[in-house]
């Protein structure tokens, strides 16, 4: 069904047009957004509206599309608010500049502009010009929805076409609304768009938390663009400190997935990664191996042991591709709830170390491609998942496993630009080039030799 917004083919266009039908429709909200835009209060002054034209019909380049903004707001006393909107295309200062002179011609001397765009700018901008990102827009809505309406649909629009945009593939550079908990419950069903939706809000903003500023790569692209369309699940990952510019696959990462029933926050550690680091988990024998597991799931039972529905975990995972591009097959899952491997006061879940045995062995005897992974699930329902709070959750648990994670990011830093496989490529180059010089050395004298003769 097409929404009531959607009145344009243009990202922009469909942005703007919302705003201002909501603007138009409710003067409180209206005067709210000119507070907040503007820092001034207009004090029952009468706002009006136009979308894409001068106020008035009497000024004769109105069809001069790059002079016109997206909204104007003004008075009949000559005051005025241009809005400028931006998704994927870039902000620049002369349109801007452009937008000042056109108000000035249409008699507003002083007009207010106000550019909105998914992301933070590195362009300085005008003095006249203020700037602010969508998300900031979709907070104050947010704050809104109780005392008005036409806050909620236009909030409510806003998470709809980015989660629309993220299923087409859209690419924009930014957020139009800001994570504000995983919300799935009888009465809002898991849906594959609106995870992928959540799951990109969730690792935006974790890259940017302080306590994890020691452990992980903020530049970390992750999966870049998630392409599927449906499923059960979703997930991304940011790399660890030191493993800039490298394979994921060939190092250690932290892994977000959100599921039909669950979210679920680990370190992964993949099959090819380096031996040395498979080394500082697995230890000379079980007791080390023991030890940091046993010290992980210490600090999972003191940050969660209240939270009956978070359930920290380790797994073992043997996988196969049929191609490239074609999602992995299981072909065998050994994965436990970390309660069993330690006898913890209060806890309903009986101790059954040999199944910590078993992932060791598994890892320490590995014949074929294996994944391992520890972390926690929180199923839905868990206190604060569906709120901002979450990301608390989400970050406590991979700082939980400090314990590896310290040594596995030490390693990585220390391993330096080039990865095993690069300085195996490389070595092999040396190899070759050197054979050619020598090959080519004795067709040289070869060839020299029969010119003497």
């Amino acid at each position: 069904m097409r929404n009531l917004f959607d009145q344009y083919s243009q990202p922009e266009n469909q942005l703007s047009h919302a705003l201002a039908c909501c603007l138009n429709e409710d003067s409180r909200l209206r005067s709210r957004f000119v507070k907040w835009a503007t820092g001034e209060r207009l004090n029952g002054r009468f706002i009006k509206i136009v979308e894409q034209q001068v106020p008035g019909d009497e000024w004769e380049d109105q069809d001069d599309a790059t002079g016109l903004p997206d909204v104007w707001l003004y008075t009949d006393d000559g005051w005025a608010l241009l809005i400028e909107s931006k998704v994927a295309a870039k902000a620049g200062a002369s349109q801007l500049r452009k937008h000042q002179a056109t108000a000035i011609r249409a008699k507003f001397e002083k007009p207010h502009i106000l550019l909105l765009t998914p992301s933070p700018i590195r362009v300085e901008l005008p003095s006249f010009v203020t700037h602010r990102e969508w998300s900031e827009l979709y907070e104050l809505l947010r704050d809104r929805r109780l005392q008005s309406a036409w806050a909620t649909r236009l909030s409510n629009y806003l998470e709809a076409i980015e989660t629309r945009w993220s299923g087409k593939g859209y690419h924009m550079n930014g957020t139009l609304t800001r994570f504000d908990g995983f919300k799935v419950d009888d009465e809002n069903p898991y849906n594959y768009r609106e995870a992928k939706r959540l799951l990109r809000l969730a690792m935006e903003e974790l890259k940017k938390r302080p306590d994890l500023k020691r452990l992980i790569d903020p530049a970390s692209t992750g999966r870049g663009k998630i392409t599927g369309t449906g499923g059960s699940s979703v997930w991304d990952f940011i790399s660890l400190r030191g493993a800039h510019g490298h394979e994921f696959t060939r190092f250690p990462h932290l892994t977000l997935g959100v599921h039909r029933d669950l979210v679920g926050a680990s370190v992964t550690i993949p099959n090819s990664v380096r031996r040395s680091i498979r080394g500082k988990l697995l230890g000379d024998n079980f007791d080390d191996f023991e030890s940091v597991i046993c010290s992980i799931s210490s600090n999972f039972h003191k940050e969660f042991g209240k939270l009956p529905e978070g359930i920290p975990i380790l797994y073992a995972l043997q996988r196969h591709y049929k191609s490239q591009s074609s999602p992995g097959v299981e072909d065998a899952r050994l994965w436990l709830d970390l309660r069993t491997a330690f006898r913890q006061r209060g806890s309903k879940v009986k101790a059954q170390p040999q199944w910590l045995r078993a992932i060791y062995d598994v890892m320490s005897q590995k014949r074929s491609n294996i994944q391992f992974g520890i972390g926690m699930e929180f199923r839905y329902g868990t206190a604060g998942l569906d709120k901002r709070i979450a990301l608390d959750l989400i970050a406590q648990s991979w700082l939980c496993c400090r314990p590896l994670l310290d040594d596995v990011v030490r390693l990585t830093a220390s391993f330096g630009r080039v990865s095993m496989h690069d300085r195996g490529d490389i070595t092999e180059s040396i190899r070759r080039m050197a054979n050619l010089r020598r090959h080519t050395h004795t067709q040289l004298k070869l060839k020299l030799g029969r010119k003497w003769r």
